[in-house]
């Protein structure tokens, strides 16, 4: 059982895992390392959303990364996942898919504060919610697995759409 499907089993809701022992928190997410750090932030993540929002969790990007411990990415996936609206996951490996694709360079170290990424990606999310999971699924595992620092552009499905690839491979650096 993933250490996700622990935590919701033994702490389904902010209620329950606002009040739980700091010590048996950490022993359910020693698993993904930092147990420490993050059992504190998930006590503090469960309080705040009692404090703040009945124990609701709030379906909007200001309201969700206001939150402790929550960024851009978790708030995209928290948008994504929970709240059923079509939104793209940014991260390193994702990026560096559009970027190559499009023939794009980010003017932002944050993708999403990178208006043109940001853009970009948007048309492309499909509107359907498990359409635009998969897709998102489906381009972190191609960032993840092909389209790497270290090349690997002829295992690649897109390479005949890809700018970079119809560039690189010209001068074989595929």
């Amino acid at each position: 059982m993933s250490v996700y499907s622990d935590l919701l089993t033994k702490y389904p809701n902010p209620s329950s895992l606002a009040y739980a022992r700091i010590g048996d928190v950490e022993e359910l997410v020693k698993p993904i390392g930092l147990h420490r750090v993050r059992a504190r932030q998930l006590l503090e993540l469960a309080k705040a959303l009692i404090e703040k929002y009945d124990g609701q969790v709030p379906c909007s990007r200001s309201d969700l990364t206001k939150l402790p411990g929550i960024g851009d990415y978790a708030a995209s996936v928290v948008l994504l996942r929970v709240c059923k609206q079509p939104e793209p996951l940014l991260d390193t490996n994702t990026a560096r898919v559009y970027e190559r694709l499009f023939n794009y360079r980010l003017t932002k170290h944050n993708p999403y504060r990178d208006k043109g990424l940001m853009s970009m990606r948007e048309k492309l999310i499909p509107r359907d919610p498990e359409e635009a999971y998969e897709f998102n699924l489906g381009v972190m595992d191609l960032g993840f697995r092909i389209c790497r620092s270290k090349l690997r552009c002829v295992e690649c499905p897109l390479r005949s759409k890809c700018k970079y690839y119809s560039v690189s491979a010209r001068n074989y650096i595929c």
